[in-house]
């Protein structure tokens, strides 16, 4: 998000909703619009994008052990997943951040779990999920949710734009405004499957499915505050109406002119995501594509690292990648 992400039957399955989906092409085959482009003049200092990728942030690097071993989630039901080959995270490095302000390992108090190393070397980023990334097959690194989930927006599933504003420049801003909220149509996509840059597309009017996070550009690198984050109207595969919600949530971007006038955002969303919420939003898919009943709550409760009251490990720190290109946001007077 922003703004700096198996059996032949489920693939079908994919294939056939992801097909009929909700959307609007143009009329080429080259990703650009058979027709002239809405284009509505955003003021001085507002820069807006759609997002084409949503993810799980799979680190670079990752790796897997060359010799079986039990795992401690999986089951033998409808596809046996009792043994697998770990991941390697002793030397993996994470684009993220110190959600709780603490450097831990695994066993340095109440629902700790080995924190990483980031990207600029510091200590203590968390990233519990990727946990879970390694003990359900189906989201396993080149499993078919990487695909499913970095397709969703190009194919209608989860739609959603961000608003800077008050950006004197890219490059360096001591204070930035950064808006994130659902939109209520489809961007305009070519017949290639890829939102045209510079649609135009509403907002979705409901305030509670908006996020307001406050920020600084760096160096050309945004990094916000934290801030609870909210993204309703979410539709994948056989889930529908679904609300993603990250408590402490945070934002890393990088920007990219990629051609005259477009501008492409790579960026992570990390925060606390609760259990129940995790659950809710992705457990029908991941059995869906290939895991068994209970596997997803089994190792949500084994790498919860983070307690919402103090005494119960009922939050795991989430990271999810995002990719979006230059649009234009409309809807803000309905939305007021």
């Amino acid at each position: 998000m922003i703004v700096q992400a198996q059996k032949p039957a489920a693939l079908l399955l994919i294939a056939v909703l992801a097909a009929c989906g909700d959307s609007t092409t143009s009329s080429d085959n080259t990703g650009g619009a058979g027709g002239t482009i809405p284009a509505p003049t955003v003021e001085e200092g507002v820069y807006d994008f759609l997002a084409t990728e949503l993810n799980f942030y799979y680190p670079e690097g990752l790796s897997e052990s060359d010799t079986d071993a039990t795992n401690l989630c999986g089951l033998d039901t409808i596809t046996d997943n009792t043994t697998y080959r770990p991941l390697l995270f002793d030397d993996v490095v994470v684009n993220g951040f110190d959600l709780d302000d603490a450097v831990s390992t695994g066993d340095s108090g109440l629902c700790a779990q080995a924190d990483y190393t980031g990207i600029d070397g510091s200590s203590g980023v968390d990233y519990g999920f990727l946990g879970i990334i390694d003990m359900i097959r189906p989201i396993r690194p080149d499993q078919v949710a990487r695909g499913v989930l970095a397709n969703a927006p190009s194919e209608g599933l989860i739609n959603f734009g961000i608003r800077l504003s008050g950006v004197e420049s890219l490059e360096n801003d001591d204070s930035v405004e950064v808006f994130v909220a659902p939109t209520s149509e489809v961007p305009l996509r070519g017949t290639d499957g890829r939102i045209i840059p510079r649609s135009s597309v509403p907002i979705d009017p409901n305030p509670e499915w908006q996020t307001t996070f406050r920020g600084q550009i760096v160096d050309g690198v945004l990094t916000t505050e934290p801030a609870d984050f909210t993204l309703g109207n979410i539709d994948l595969i056989i889930v529908f109406d679904r609300v993603l919600e990250l408590r402490g949530a945070r934002i890393r971007a990088t920007f990219t002119e990629i051609r005259e006038g477009v501008i492409e955002v790579d960026s992570i969303l990390a925060g606390w995501w609760s259990n129940d919420n995790m659950i809710d939003t992705i457990g029908d898919i991941v059995l869906a594509i290939g895991a068994n009943d209970g596997e997803l709550q089994c190792s949500a409760e084994m790498w919860a690292d983070g307690s919402s009251d103090g005494t119960s490990c009922d939050m795991t720190s989430m990271i999810f990648r995002t990719v979006s290109v230059s649009g234009f946001l409309t809807g803000f007077e309905e939305a007021n």
